[in-house]
C-alpha cells in the first residue's frame, strides 16, 4: 500500500498504527505496523502481512467464498487505523485519528486466469 501526504505545509505523525484485513466484513487478519513519519508531498510504502486461517461465521461468507475462488479473486477489504500528529513548522500538536478503508480484488491462490489487479483510491476518514 502507498500512503500520500498531499499537504505542502503540513508533516504527519502516523503513530499507533494498525492494518485489519476483513472478507465478508469478518476480520481474518491483524497487524501492527511501525510508528512513521511522513513528510510533505511525501509517499510511503507500507506492507502490511496477514496470515492463518480463520473460520467464517454464517450462511453467505462460505457460498461467497465458494464463488469469488471460482471465479479467480478474492473481494477483500484493508483497514487502516492510526493516531495522527501535526508537524507545523517546528511545532508538532496532537491530529485527529485518521481510518482509512481500501476496497481490493486479489487474486486466488492457484487460479488459473486471475483478474490483474487494479490500483484503487481508498477513503479516508478523520
Amino acid at each position: 500500500m502507498t500512503v500520500r501526504n498531499p499537504n505542502k505545509r503540513v508533516g504527519l505523525y502516523y503513530d499507533g498504527v494498525e492494518a485489519l484485513a476483513l472478507y465478508e466484513g469478518q476480520r481474518f487478519g491483524f497487524a501492527p505496523l511501525d510508528p512513521f513519519y511522513q513528510g510533505t508531498e511525501e509517499s510511503r510504502q507500507l506492507a502490511p502481512a496477514f496470515g492463518g486461517q480463520q473460520v467464517l461465521d454464517g450462511d453467505v461468507a462460505p457460498a461467497n467464498f465458494r464463488s469469488q475462488q471460482s471465479a479467480g479473486a478474492f473481494d477483500v477489504e484493508v483497514k487502516l487505523n492510526a493516531k495522527l500528529r501535526v508537524k507545523v513548522w517546528a511545532f508538532k500538536v496532537r491530529g485527529p485519528r485518521a481510518r482509512i478503508s481500501c476496497p481490493l480484488s486479489l487474486p486466488a491462490p492457484g487460479a488459473a486466469s486471475p483478474p490483474a489487479f487494479k490500483p484503487v483510491d481508498c477513503k479516508v476518514w478523520f
